[in-house]
């Protein structure tokens, strides 16, 4: 499996509807380069990686890895994608409501 485009369109994220993370975001997201993430604590550097991982879904909008729209897919559709890509948290970034096997995949 090859990762050939990453894109979000008009992408949404919020934990909480009246303080968005992240409101209509476009942008292609460049491959086989350096992206470089950066801002003040808070800002939501690892909801958008969370995001990237599919360990979140989009609130609104889309977010396409190839032709498939993470905010559509079910987990076993992304799975494939997933067990190419690798991000490394701060603070471990196990997700909670998870299993240790869930979040190894």
């Amino acid at each position: 499996m090859k990762i050939e485009r990453l894109e979000m369109k008009n992408l949404d994220f919020f934990y909480n509807p009246e303080n968005k993370i992240f409101s209509d975001v476009s942008l292609n997201i460049p491959l086989n380069k350096t992206f470089w993430l950066h801002g003040p604590l808070g800002s939501g550097k690892a909801s958008f990686l969370r995001l990237l991982m599919g360990l979140e879904n989009p609130s609104n909008g889309s977010f396409f890895i190839n032709d498939l729209d993470l905010a559509k897919a079910y987990e076993q559709d992304f799975l494939q994608y997933r067990k190419i890509m690798g991000v490394c948290f701060d603070h471990g970034g196990l997700v909670y409501n998870r299993t240790i096997e869930e979040n190894l995949l």
